[in-house]
């Protein structure tokens, strides 16, 4: 009796259609604090002036596209096979910039899409996300001061919270 209830109990715990497995999709975040990604343009609202041709760090169309091509080089190397789907980047100076990344080097191919924060940064730096349409489906987002409380005055950029959908 007891080695029968044994193969009984044995043949029901394994007795159980099997279920197809399949493999997940990769899903890459990433997050890059790209260090000053500013446009040699002068904006009059900004304290930017040390990101300009004539500024202390002599910046220039040219210095400016390395920089471009060369931050997307990082994205496209994190991702390995396939792009991060989400990008998360910090110290960046306005949309314009974002654009230039996305449409003027190799990452055009990737087809991202970005938002950026609208923050009160005194020298105009933002957080801003880059995002795969093909694996994540954008629905909103929000934007929330920092508070600092040794210095409740001073202007800073803001946390970008963004929210949506796996594609898979």
């Amino acid at each position: 009796m007891y080695k029968t209830l044994t193969l009984l109990l044995f043949t029901i715990l394994f007795w159980v259609p099997v279920q197809p497995v399949s493999a997940q999709d990769l899903f890459r975040v990433l997050f890059y604090n790209v260090e000053n990604l500013f446009d040699p343009q002068n904006n009059p609202d900004t304290a930017d002036d040390e990101f300009t041709p004539d500024g202390v760090r002599r910046w220039t169309k040219t210095r400016y596209r390395h920089k471009l091509q060369q931050i997307a080089k990082v994205i496209l190397a994190a991702g390995e096979w396939q792009q991060p789907a989400l990008v998360g980047l910090c110290e960046v100076e306005n949309d314009s910039v974002l654009h230039k990344l996305t449409h003027n080097t190799s990452l055009y191919k990737s087809d991202y899409r970005y938002i950026i924060s609208d923050g009160d940064d005194t020298r105009g730096i933002n957080c801003g996300l880059l995002y795969a349409r093909d694996r994540f489906n954008y629905l909103g987002h929000a934007e929330y001061p920092v508070l600092l409380s040794r210095h409740p005055k001073k202007k800073t950029r803001r946390i970008l919270h963004v929210w949506g959908e796996l594609q898979n």
